[in-house]
């Protein structure tokens, strides 16, 4: 472990480094670039995921820079980029806390507002169902109208009655 902190060499070949950076920094912009595009997105989501990416873009080529180009020797140097990363990673992190939330917040609003509308339609759809019914019973005939024949069997077309067998 000694060796590490006083060497002269980075703590990665720039060779490998720089290339997945540039490759980080690459799909991060165009993931940025499509939050920007989307309007569909609400507004506290999109700013809270801009904010997010624009703190991504700043951390690549720092990591970079700490893993592919700055030597440990360089100690006050060393302490310092690290630092920044480290209280960059961290507000990474805070921000997809804050994004978590948000979108529970966001699910809560969309809940009541639904709870809202089902309530509303069923109202609307009693209020349908009642005015059926109203309809149904009005277009029936009045059977307190009507004489309804008397005596056993005298409605019944085979004149059998009701008690015949």
């Amino acid at each position: 472990m000694l060796t590490l902190a006083l060497s002269t060499q980075p703590l990665l070949p720039a060779w490998v480094v720089l290339p997945m950076a540039l490759l980080t920094l690459l799909v991060v912009s165009a993931h940025v670039q499509v939050l920007l595009g989307d309007r569909q997105m609400p507004p506290s989501r999109r700013r809270i995921r801009l904010c997010s990416g624009a703190l991504m873009l700043l951390a690549t080529p720092l990591i970079a820079f700490a893993f592919g180009i700055l030597r440990p020797i360089d100690a006050s140097v060393f302490t310092l980029v690290w630092t920044a990363i480290i209280g960059i990673l961290f507000l990474v992190i805070m921000l997809a806390g804050f994004d978590a939330l948000n979108t529970l917040r966001l699910h809560a609003s969309t809940h009541r507002s639904n709870r809202g509308s089902v309530r509303r339609l069923r109202g609307e759809l009693a209020l349908i169902v009642e005015a059926a019914n109203n309809a149904r019973v009005a277009d029936l005939p009045n059977h307190h109208e009507q004489s309804e024949p008397e005596g056993p069997g005298a409605g019944d077309p085979g004149g059998r009655g009701r008690g015949a067998v």
